[in-house]
């Protein structure tokens, strides 16, 4: 039987955008939950005369009538829509803890009738859109965000989601809860509705003043911001937000306003890519659970794997045999011996071009997943010398490297990249004179190595080595009867040996990136209170980076030194 962990690796698909965040509302209402906590930490300041200066503490509306409405504020929620279209909608839950509230019924002054109502543990829920506003990089709270995130170098532009109270609409009784008041209130006026609407609203606008009713911030690049060397390796440059359904483990069920599995998702372009017109995104899956994945970051296969693929392209020309210019001369020092010469190579291709080493994709239907090919140029160099008492006494000598060819491959649900690749190298020496002789060794190099995710405490996502998998293995073979100084077994020695140093020294050069490529990516997303870390990432069916999202109630850690080898 098919588990939601086989469903969210062979299901979800975020094409058409580039990278998407799904958050459910379980993890949405946990960072409201802090912001409430903070705020009652908040001590009041005496000098302050603003009646309401922490309104997710207490808040009071003041009348020069009986009327009143004061309460302490209880733990606020949302519950996103999902059954309706259009832009993100929610719905908002006020708690108050305890409080009252005095109301005239009527708008006639000649009319006394009113209610006077203990509202301890009432439910106020209506309807409102997810606002966004644009942060100005000159002001305190785009400084705040990136001092926040770890970013203080970065160059972005930042948006504020956040519950728009100029958009509330109706009220939801259903989701409202009145206690005692039940009957009361589905009979009260809509005059007395309609003042204690404006109340809630006027309670809601202060909020936003005060940055209490912040759903999140969120970064991306404009075509007017500098990108820098602090800056993460994939910002988005356009977002979309829309409230995501849960529809069960096989996508089979209907949606529901009320679920904790609900998400609301931020779905991006990058590279100035235009987003399709309809700002959404198909249900194709169980984004989030109701266990452990309460937020899901992903990135499409084709944004991670050409830039995956440009630093694997590195490492292949790096561990390629080069056959350098063979070194040839007429010694006739020694009669046995009287030409001097020798191998000449080094590993990595010094002449590889942008149009050579690429991979292009391959599927395969008898394998998960897709893989990606590559096959590298032919190289070729040769040297010569005469006798110079017989012309007809002449070395020739040459030196190929062929078949090089590498794999990339992933393993839906796993973390590894697997990297594999081999080259063919030959040399022959060719003695032309009387009675001619030859000489012809050929070497088979292969070469493997693993590259695992993994998240680190800072809440980032590193490649590493997987310990012991770098291996290299040549194989040689020699033919002909002329004699030769240094025997294969002794080259293949070393061709392993540099080899290797190929593999490290390109892996030296890829370094930064593997370590710190993903590093920043939870970085540019923040909920109003605290931050989200990234752990357990996966591949997809179709290769697309999957990872959870933990909320975290403290800021994103201080970034950690991190090393490119798996202990």
């Amino acid at each position: 039987m098919a588990t939601i962990s086989d469903h969210f690796v062979d299901k979800t698909d975020p094409a058409p955008y580039h990278q998407a965040i799904f958050l459910s509302q379980k993890s949405i209402n946990n960072g409201f939950s802090a912001m409430w906590e903070a705020a009652q930490d908040i001590p009041d300041d005496p000098d302050n005369p603003d009646p309401n200066q922490n309104p997710l503490k207490y808040f009071s509306v003041p009348s020069r009538t009986q009327e009143y409405f004061k309460f302490n504020t209880g733990k606020p929620e949302v519950r996103l829509q999902v059954t309706t279209g259009g832009d993100p909608m929610l719905y908002f839950r006020l708690r108050t803890d305890n409080g009252g509230l005095w109301v005239f019924t009527t708008e006639d002054p000649n009319d006394d009738t009113h209610i006077d109502w203990d509202i301890a543990g009432f439910v106020f829920a209506f309807s409102v859109r997810i606002g966004r506003k644009e942060i100005t990089k000159e002001s305190q709270e785009y400084k705040d965000f990136k001092d926040r995130a770890g970013l203080p170098n970065s160059n972005f532009t930042l948006a504020m989601l956040f519950i728009d109270a100029s958009t509330t609409t109706t009220w939801n009784d259903e989701l409202s809860d009145f206690r005692d008041k039940a009957d009361e209130w589905r009979n009260l006026t809509p005059e007395a509705r309609g003042t204690i609407k404006t109340w809630v609203t006027k309670w809601l606008n202060i909020t936003n003043e005060k940055g209490q009713s912040i759903l999140g911030y969120s970064a991306e690049r404009q075509e007017d911001d500098e990108l820098n060397e602090y800056a993460p390796t994939f910002p988005p440059t356009s977002i979309d937000y829309y409230c995501y359904p849960w529809k069960g483990l096989d996508g089979s069920e209907a949606p529901k306003d009320d679920l904790d599995t609900n998400a609301l998702s931020y779905l991006m372009m990058s590279n100035f890519e235009e987003p399709p017109a309809g700002g959404s995104i198909e249900y194709t899956g169980p984004w989030v659970d109701d266990s452990d994945r309460q937020g899901t970051f992903v990135m499409n296969r084709t944004l991670f794997w050409p830039w995956m693929n440009r630093l694997v392209r590195q490492m292949v020309i790096a561990m390629t045999p080069y056959p350098d210019t063979p070194f040839v001369e007429w010694s006739g020092e020694n009669p046995d011996l009287p030409w001097r010469s020798g191998i000449r190579f080094h590993a990595g291709d010094d002449d590889a071009q942008d149009s050579e080493y690429q991979f292009t994709e391959s599927w395969n239907p008898f394998y998960p997943g897709f893989r990606w090919f590559l096959t590298g140029p032919n190289r070729h160099s040769e040297a010569s010398a005469t006798n110079p008492h017989d012309s007809k006494n002449k070395m020739i000598l040459n030196e190929d490297t062929s078949d090089t060819h590498a794999r990339i491959r992933f393993i839906p649900g796993g973390e590894q990249v697997d990297l594999r690749g081999s080259s063919s190298f030959k040399f022959r020496a060719d003695h032309e004179r009387k009675r001619p002789t030859y000489t012809e060794m050929r070497f088979g190099i292969k070469w493997s190595i693993s590259l695992a995710m993994s998240s680190v405490e800072d809440g980032g996502l590193q490649f590493q080595v997987v310990k012991d998998s770098d291996v290299v293995e040549v194989t040689h073979e020699k033919e002909g009867g002329m004699r030769w100084s240094q025997p294969p077994e002794e080259i293949a020695e070393d061709w392993k040996n540099r080899i290797k140093g190929g593999l490290r020294s390109s892996l030296d050069r890829v370094a930064d990136k593997l370590l710190n490529g993903l590093a920043d990516q939870h970085r540019l997303f923040l909920p109003g209170k605290g931050s989200y870390l990234m752990n357990n990432p996966i591949w997809g069916k179709e290769g697309d980076l999957l990872v959870n999202l933990n909320w975290n109630g403290a800021d994103p850690p201080k970034k950690k030194k991190r090393h490119l080898y798996s202990s």
